[in-house]
């Protein structure tokens, strides 16, 4: 890194203008770091495109680049292709970042050279300018299983990377549409020169709602399935035990999304079955999340999902 840090915030774009100011306004805020913004408009509608341009005219630091409806995956990776800068951010654009957030990457990644990719802890909320959410927990090595299990990084937009990094880790596998995010952690974690290391920092503002993709609870399955697949055939280093446990967290993850999302009484049931029979020391590691997930599932079997759908973060 340079003695200035540059900081390359890479934004896909596909119609989301009712939230991209809120995302373009937090990378405003942040103090004492020098940043370049890189939009890839994914092939917008008219008025997305409108809406993107006016905020452009405002914000000199905005260059956008044009994509050809090739999703998400190829429009981060047009983006790091057009970046000048020594740190690639990759920020959706309906999240946001917390006040801090780059100094404290900066800071971080000054103090470990070791480090290629970093994430921080994730505040998941409806909407930034709400108060409250739910606070991902500090993870400051996530272990293989972890990562492809239930992805304690929790979004692409919470990667931080190195150019160096990203370009010996290689872009976003554009052939997944589910779990590319972990497919590349993967990869980044696998990696023999670079470390992957988690900060014990809000440093995100991750806006979820029902509608979201990653609420397709059976898109999200197949999708993972694939993203597996997709790993252990590249990587003959990951073992059937960590694929085990990985599977074991994934369902238990989504056993936990059926009960917040209400979704039927035997969804959550049917997931937490698979999460043991994939993997039963489930039972015996992470209790503070396992038991209580068990429990939500037999007890919505019996009365309904809407008492715990905020209870199961």
């Amino acid at each position: 890194m340079s003695d200035k840090a540059m900081f390359s915030i890479l934004i896909p774009f596909h119609n989301s203008e009712e939230t991209i100011e809120e995302t373009i306004a937090s990378i405003q805020a942040q103090k004492g770091a020098s940043v370049e913004i890189v939009i890839a408009d994914d092939h917008s509608n008219s008025a997305a495109r409108r809406a993107l341009n006016a905020l452009a005219r405002k914000e000199p630091r905005i260059r956008i680049v044009n994509t050809q409806k090739r999703g998400p995956s190829a429009a981060r990776n047009i983006a790091a292709k057009a970046a000048t800068g020594a740190v690639f951010c990759f920020l959706d654009a309906d999240d946001c970042f917390r006040p801090g957030a780059l100094a404290a990457y900066e800071r971080f990644l000054r103090a470990n050279p070791q480090v290629g990719a970093a994430f921080g802890r994730v505040r998941i909320t409806g909407s930034p300018s709400d108060e409250g959410g739910v606070i991902t927990p500090c993870c400051p090595e996530p272990s293989l299983s972890q990562i492809i299990g239930e992805n304690r990084v929790c979004t692409t937009s919470n990667i931080v990377v190195r150019r160096e990094a990203f370009t010996d880790i290689g872009g976003f596998d554009e052939a997944l549409s589910h779990a590319e995010d972990q497919e590349w952690l993967a990869r980044a974690y696998l990696h023999p020169r670079w470390r992957l290391e988690g900060l014990n920092r809000v440093t995100l503002d991750y806006r979820t709602s029902p509608e979201g993709l990653s609420s397709d609870l059976l898109r999200m399955e197949t999708g993972w399935r694939r993203m597996v697949r997709t790993v252990t055939r590249r990587a003959c280093t990951v073992s059937r035990t960590q694929v085990a446990e990985a599977t074991g967290l994934f369902y238990r993850y989504l056993a936990r999304r059926a009960l917040r999302l209400g979704a039927s009484r035997a969804d959550g049931a049917v997931f937490m079955a698979r999460a043991l029979r994939a993997y039963p020391g489930l039972l015996f590691c992470e209790i503070r999340r396992t038991w209580p997930t068990l429990f939500g599932v037999v007890v919505v079997l019996c009365f309904g999902a809407a008492p715990f759908r905020k209870a199961f973060r």
